[in-house]
C-alpha cells in the first residue's frame, strides 16, 4: 500500500481548487501574513497558504496515477496570482506597506507555498512597535 505525502495532497487539492476558479481568490483565513523588519529598516513580509493536515490513508495505484495527472496540471501563474491577491488584501487590511512593494520570491513547488516581498518604504518607529518579527527564517 502507498501512503500519500501531505505536500502532494496539498498541491493536488490546491490545483483542483484553482481549476474551478475563473478569477482566482482565496479566503484570507486560509493564508498567513508574516512580517520582519530588519536592523536597517527594511520591511519584509511573507504570505503563505496554511498547511492542510490531511488524513493519511492508503492509496491504490489508480489513486496515485490520478494524483500525478492533477499535479501535472498545476498552473504556476494562477497560484502566483492567488498569492499576489492575498498579499494585496492583507496589506490593504493591515497597512503594512504604504507605498507598494517588490516581490522578492515565490515558492509554489513545495508543501510551503509562499510569496515573499519587501515594502518600498523604510520602517518607522511606529512600524517597529506595531509589526513584530513573525518570520522565523528569512
Amino acid at each position: 500500500m502507498l501512503k500519500i505525502k501531505p505536500s502532494l495532497y496539498l498541491l493536488a487539492s490546491f490545483s483542483i481548487w484553482l481549476s474551478g476558479c475563473a478569477s482566482p481568490k482565496i479566503d484570507l483565513e486560509d493564508t498567513v501574513f508574516l512580517t520582519k523588519i530588519t536592523n536597517t529598516g527594511l520591511k519584509h513580509f511573507e504570505v503563505g497558504l496554511k498547511r492542510a493536515r490531511p488524513e493519511k490513508k492508503a492509496l491504490t495505484n489508480k489513486d496515485v496515477r490520478r494524483q500525478r495527472r492533477q499535479e501535472s496540471r498545476i498552473n504556476p501563474s494562477k497560484i502566483t496570482s492567488v498569492l499576489i491577491d492575498a498579499a494585496n488584501r492583507h496589506i490593504e487590511q493591515n497597512g503594512y506597506c504604504t507605498t507598494d512593494y517588490w516581490i522578492l520570491d515565490t515558492n509554489i513547488y513545495s508543501s510551503n507555498i509562499t510569496l515573499r516581498g519587501e515594502c518600498n518604504e523604510p520602517a518607522s518607529s511606529q512600524d517597529r512597535a506595531q509589526y513584530p518579527d513573525t518570520i522565523k527564517r528569512w
